[in-house]
């Protein structure tokens, strides 16, 4: 049996959709929702501005940089030591296979020799 909420939703969703359409479909109406917003927006300026002026927010503000760049310095940091131990682990990866070389030349030079001695 389906579940009958996403219809539901959707079915709510399509009327407020109407609805909104239906609305801003007169002037009057579009105006009206423009002043509305202009004066939304000068508060929230005004708001803001006046809680930026205030030493204590300024104080947060500051914090929360220093707080920010040191986050920053220390991502910075990790990065590069990540980088670094990839660097090492190549240069093992490296140092193994050069040795494993090394080892099958001596393994090769000793029955070389050895085949020189019964000759």
């Amino acid at each position: 049996m389906p579940k009958k909420s996403g219809s539901l939703l959707a079915a709510v969703g399509v009327v407020a959709a109407g609805a909104a359409a239906l609305f801003f479909s007169k002037k009057e109406n579009r105006q009206l929702a423009k002043r509305e917003i202009t004066k939304a927006s000068a508060k929230a300026e005004k708001a803001t501005k006046k809680l930026r002026s205030k030493p204590a927010v300024k104080k947060i503000e500051a914090e929360g940089k220093k707080l920010a760049n040191k986050v920053v310095k220390a991502a910075h940091k990790t990065a590069t030591v990540k980088k670094a131990a990839v660097k090492v682990a190549s240069a093992r990866k490296a140092v193994k296979k050069v040795a494993a070389q090394a080892k099958q030349s001596v393994a090769k030079a000793k029955r070389t020799v050895a085949k020189a001695k019964k000759a």
